[in-house]
């Protein structure tokens, strides 16, 4: 039970994990369209996930309607034990994972997010083959990078709403987990969403990763 101090009634938080995302968003679907129910979740679900998804059980246009950005992420590369203390940055990555190809590996919190993707960026742009594993989330695949399973892991290192990222205890605590707050208009967050949406269009094609492959 959140207060009221951003909006004229109390919220009530209800995490829906799984799917990368796309349960909750169901559950937003089938919600009264009055306003009383949002979904935060990361852009993939709403720009990536159609090219991935032959069938989604939601449009991300024409069933939601936005309401604001609330925060952005980094991306980071994190390598564990597998790897050499030499390797110091994504160049020295590269070159040990061209030398090691049984060991070429990263994970990533979901097949179809957005770091499996990075990944698979990464090893096409630099012609080297990263194989992909996928976890349930971040923390699992975090905890075998530091244990030795795993070589490396791309992760980010997730009116009202912009009232409340003007909380200076709210951008603090964002901050611990590497999120900034950054409000925005529906129409900038429609415009991110549909610029995001045509951005990853050609990549994921070039990747040739679909949900059922």
């Amino acid at each position: 039970m959140g207060g009221s101090a951003y909006a004229k009634n109390a919220a009530i938080v209800e995490n829906r994990p799984g799917a990368g995302g796309r349960i909750a968003l169901d559950g937003l679907k089938s919600s009264a369209a009055d306003g009383s129910v949002l979904a935060l979740s990361p852009f993939s679900c709403t720009s990536i996930y159609p090219h991935v998804y032959k069938k989604l059980s939601y449009d991300p246009v024409a069933d939601f309607a936005p309401v604001s950005i609330a925060a952005i992420m980094h991306h980071g590369l994190s390598v564990g034990p597998m790897v050499p203390d030499s390797v110091k940055d994504v160049k020295g990555f590269i070159a040990w994972a061209k030398a090691n190809p049984d060991k070429a590996n990263y994970g990533s919190p979901a097949a179809g997010s957005t770091p499996h993707f990075l990944g698979a960026l990464l090893g096409l742009s630099q012609n080297v083959e990263l194989k992909h594993i996928p976890y349930r989330g971040s923390v699992p695949g975090l905890v075998d990078v530091m244990g030795g399973q795993i070589a490396c892991m791309f992760c980010p290192a997730n009116a009202a709403i912009n009232a409340a990222l003007k909380d200076k205890g709210l951008v603090d605590g964002l901050a611990v987990v590497v999120l900034l707050a950054q409000g925005s208009t529906p129409e900038e967050m429609a415009r991110s969403q549909r610029a995001e949406f045509e951005r990853w269009g050609p990549l994921v094609k070039r990747i040739g990763f679909t949900a059922d492959s």
